[in-house]
This record gives structure tokens, sequence and C-alpha cells, in this order.
């Protein structure tokens, strides 16, 4: 089934609970203030997020169609217990910062997560050779580290730069 969540405000965790708080096959958030601590098992995941930060942490993999946030200031914070596939939009996560931990796989060599973003963390703590990470950035992009035991492919439309000393 599908969920879709809409606030005026934030959308938040009230549970101290690590178990899922949303499992459904598409979920679709939108709010205005932030979305955050959400623990989700979802098939499919998009996200319009006004101002504020974005934070979920998804039980398995998920196929990311659009995360969007304040790309000025916002911050997405995802942590993933399987792969994450590129879906449907052109820009798949639009934002200040993103800060990525994937279980498996991001992207692939035919369809690359596509981002917005002006700084990135990034890891995957699969085994050798099954963390490959794709991912592809409009604008320039720092890179404040990026740690796999498998194949990295980063690509940016403007500069990528060392952004670690920075922050």
């Amino acid at each position: 089934s599908d969920v879709s969540l809409s606030s005026d405000q934030a959308i938040t965790d009230a549970s101290a609970s690590e178990t899922a708080n949303i499992s459904a096959s598409d979920l679709s958030l939108s709010a205005a203030t932030g979305i955050s601590g959400l623990n989700t098992k979802v098939d499919s995941l998009s996200i319009v997020n006004t101002s504020g930060n974005v934070v979920i942490d998804e039980a398995d993999g998920v196929t990311l169609h659009s995360i969007a946030t304040d790309a000025s200031s916002g911050v997405v914070d995802l942590m993933v217990g399987g792969d994450v596939v590129a879906g449907t939009g052109t820009t798949h996560i639009k934002a200040d910062a993103l800060t990525m931990t994937v279980a498996g796989q991001l992207g692939t060599t035919t369809q690359a997560l596509a981002t917005d973003i002006d700084t990135l963390t990034l890891s995957s703590t699969a085994a050798a050779g099954l963390g490959d990470l794709f991912l592809s950035n409009t604008g320039d992009l720092g890179v404040i580290s990026v740690s796999t035991l498998s194949d990295v492919s980063l690509s940016s439309d403007q500069a990528i730069t060392d952004a670690s000393a920075s922050e």
C-alpha cells in the first residue's frame, strides 16, 4: 500500500522505538519545517520539505524518486539498510548537504544517483565489491568524505573539491 503524509509544520518521530514507524510500498512526505527521526520500511520514497532538515533511517533498500529541501541550508541525512536505486526523478536529492550511509550499493553504472548538493559525506558498509557508489551532481561538489570497500564514481558538471578541512 501507499502512504502519503503532509504537514504545514514538521513531521517527526514521537516514539522512542527503533522499529519502523512507516511501512509501505511507496512513501510520499511533504513538510514545511523538517522531517526527522523517521524509521521506515518502504520500497520507494519521495519527499518535499520547504525548510529544515530531512533525517530518515530506512530498514532495507529503497528507490529514491526525489528528496528536496532548502538548497541554501537544508541537510539530508539518510541511513539505508540495503541498496539505493535511482528512481524516476531527474534530480533525486536537492539540498545544501547530503550525509548518507548505505549497507549496499548506491546507483548503478548506467543510472547514478542525481544530486544538486553543495557538500557530500557518503559511505557504504557493504562487503568488498558489493558497495559501489555512483553519484552525479549538478553544480560544485565539496566532498567531506567517501568511504567504501568497492568502486566509487563521482561526477559533477562543475568542480569537485576537498571540503574536509572546512567542516
